[in-house]
């Protein structure tokens, strides 16, 4: 996800990305980003505030990439985070307004219709995650807050301050049995969070700011994205375990296969770069340029794995749709008594 600095904020913002695993899903919420139904038909973004005073979240059809609903909420987002439910049928959108308390609004996906808005009473949200039950959500906030919200009532149960540990914190992950979740923080560190008791329970340091994490299907590593770097964090015992370049610079986000084999990471650029990253050495396989309207802003993928979808973040709602790349090494056995030579078209 990318923010727009508030006014009055000292702090740089940054171009900060939350990918997270298929329990835990970026809803657009902030300047530019973006999520994809869990099923696969639709996709919900939102792409520049509308004025001071609101913002539209859209959904596209998946099938012919056209608007199908949409909601303007009354709330505008300088920043903010948001999450889908599990099942993808509820949206939950946390707004800063340009003055007053946070807002976060419930929102029914099948006709953006919204359901509750409650007022929350917590430093500004960067950034969103769900428990895999759907229960609650933790927003990662200035100064290290962790915010944890019941969703059912959109009540504040309980808050987290990891002090020295955190500035503002840019991106949040969720293992998938939900005991930790994970947040990238602008100190160059990931802290590991508790969520029976709501403590860190571990660190990690980087060689630079966080854009964006996801983590591997089984929970084992996260992977995160700095301006020009990707690290692997096995998530047990928070050591990373490997550190490498990328060939752009400015990443705004990053998706991870269904198999977990690759992550595809896109870099703020127009022609936006696309990045196949081979995620057992971190070594890119692949890279393709996609022309779109205005920079790139947001990237989503199927949940087959086999085509991405990039938007701007400049308000251009042009949707490209990208064929991705899965290098795979291809054995052949011969059967029979036969002679012959098997070669590469490509």
């Amino acid at each position: 996800m990318s923010f727009l600095p508030h006014p009055g904020r000292r702090r740089k913002r940054l171009l900060v990305a939350l990918v997270l695993t298929a329990t835990a899903i970026a809803f657009a919420g902030c300047k530019s980003s973006a999520v994809m139904a869990p099923i696969g038909d639709a996709i919900y973004y939102q792409a520049g505030p509308d004025s001071l005073s609101s913002m539209t979240v859209r959904k596209v059809s998946v099938a012919t990439l056209v608007e199908t609903a949409s909601l303007t909420n009354t709330v505008s987002s300088f920043d903010g985070a948001g999450v889908l439910s599990p099942d993808g049928s509820i949206g939950y959108i946390v707004n800063e307004p340009t003055s007053g308390h946070i807002k976060i609004t419930k929102v029914a996906t099948a006709d953006m219709r919204q359901l509750d808005q409650a007022t929350l009473n917590v430093p500004a949200v960067n950034t969103a995650s769900i428990s895999p039950d759907g229960a609650f959500a933790y927003l990662g906030g200035d100064a290290g807050t962790i915010t944890e919200v019941r969703l059912s009532d959109l009540v504040v149960t309980r808050q987290l301050e990891t002090g020295l540990y955190a500035l503002l914190i840019h991106t949040a992950t969720m293992a998938p049995d939900g005991a930790y979740a994970y947040f990238g923080t602008e100190d160059h560190a990931v802290i590991k969070v508790r969520l029976a008791d709501l403590t860190v329970a571990g660190r990690a340091s980087l060689q630079d700011v966080t854009i964006s994490a996801v983590i591997s299907a089984d929970g084992q590593y996260g992977y995160y994205t700095q301006p020009n770097r990707i690290a692997k964090v096995r998530l047990a015992d928070m050591t990373v375990v490997g550190d490498e370049p990328l060939s752009i610079d400015g990443v705004t986000y990053t998706v991870i296969s269904p198999d977990g084999q690759y992550a595809y990471v896109m870099g703020n650029t127009n022609p936006a770069v696309l990045l196949t990253v081979r995620l057992a050495d971190l070594k890119e396989v692949h890279s393709e340029t996609v022309a779109i309207d205005g920079n790139a802003g947001w990237s989503v993928m199927a949940p087959s794995g086999q085509f991405a979808y990039l938007g701007s973040g400049n308000g251009v709602s042009t949707i490209k749709q990208v064929r991705l790349a899965f290098p795979h090494d291809l054995a052949v056995a011969k059967a029979g008594s036969g002679s012959g030579t098997v070669s590469s078209a490509t």
